[in-house]
């Protein structure tokens, strides 16, 4: 959330793709499991595109996800890993709707999340509690579509990339009133940062102080000491699991992201940059381009290749 730039550009979610496909409606029973009192989930089905989509899960007492599912296949049989997706500061969970219906396409159970954000009007801790909370909603809700709990893949788009990796590696530091679910299970299994920032070091450089920085966290680095400190990946990196970052050859933050894994190998985690050529933000969650499609087809190798845990294992790279 340091950069000033906007990660811009929306992408219409498979409910409306679906609505005009088969424009019906079944109805479904299921709430997570471990009785949290979630709602029940409506899934619209897509006939042509075989995927299921569960829209507008409230998973909190503020905020929505979308599940997309597909038809378990030998390569992606039941109790496969399910992948949590995070959009950037300023948007919702419109902007990677394309994105998690190419990745669900593949066989995998994907969560669309929307979450506050590092936008004007969002706070911390609140934000990363939101992330903390879907996180443990999907974890309980996985039975139910066919995944295995422990298989969560955390995916973060922009400034959601920097969430996503402090979220997962904080263990239960943060935790939101208002959550329709338990706290996590267990930490993700991998993280993955899709043109991503990563924070900073502590203590904090100068570079790193705008004005909505402050804004968000309460203060300067000096008042609100702790909040800048928890916000950052840096804070965590002995705790992180393997991290797999994408960034285009053209992103202005491909520097960032060659530092934050610099910092969590020096620190004895895993971790790999996957430059993709000639990408930017945008052209790698756009499932349209070669760069998107060769993220959702790296996010898909990932999966096939997950442990139950996080420890003790290297990044595919």
């Amino acid at each position: 959330m340091a950069t000033e730039y906007r990660r811009s550009g929306r992408t219409a979610t498979l409910v409306w793709v679906a609505i005009a496909i088969c424009g019906s409606l079944l109805l479904s029973g299921s709430a997570p499991s471990g009785g949290t009192g979630g709602p029940a989930l409506s899934p619209v089905k897509a006939e042509a595109i075989g995927l299921l989509l569960h829209q507008g899960v409230r998973y909190s007492d503020e905020a929505l996800l979308d599940v997309y599912t597909a038809p378990a296949t030998p390569s992606q049989p039941a109790g496969s890993a399910i992948v949590v997706l995070l959009h950037g500061c300023c948007g919702d969970r419109s902007d990677l709707g394309k994105l998690a219906e190419a990745i669900s396409a593949t066989g995998l159970v994907v969560v669309n999340v929307d979450w506050e954000g590092m936008d004007a009007d969002a706070r911390f801790p609140a934000s990363y509690e939101g992330v903390a909370c879907a996180l443990g909603y999907t974890q309980a809700l996985a039975g139910d579509l066919g995944a295995d709990p422990r298989r969560v893949i955390l995916v973060g788009w922009s400034d959601g990339a920097m969430a996503a990796a402090a979220v997962a590696a904080a263990g239960r530091q943060f935790s939101l009133h208002g959550c329709h679910a338990p706290p996590a299970l267990a930490a993700p299994v991998a993280v993955v940062g899709i043109a991503g920032f990563y924070g900073w070091p502590v203590p904090v450089p100068n570079q790193y102080v705008l004005a909505r920085s402050e804004r968000f966290f309460g203060g300067d680095p000096h008042r609100a000491r702790q909040s800048w400190a928890a916000a950052t990946p840096y804070s965590w990196l002995a705790s992180a699991p393997p991290t797999h970052l994408f960034v285009g050859t053209t992103d202005p933050l491909v520097d960032d992201a060659r530092r934050y894994a610099a910092g969590l190998r020096a620190a004895g985690r895993s971790a790999c940059v996957i430059e993709i050529p000639p990408g930017g933000d945008q052209t790698l969650i756009s499932p349209r381009s070669t760069e998107g499609r060769r993220v959702v087809s790296e996010i898909a190798s990932i999966a096939d290749n997950l442990p139950t845990s996080s420890e003790g294992q290297s990044c595919l790279r």
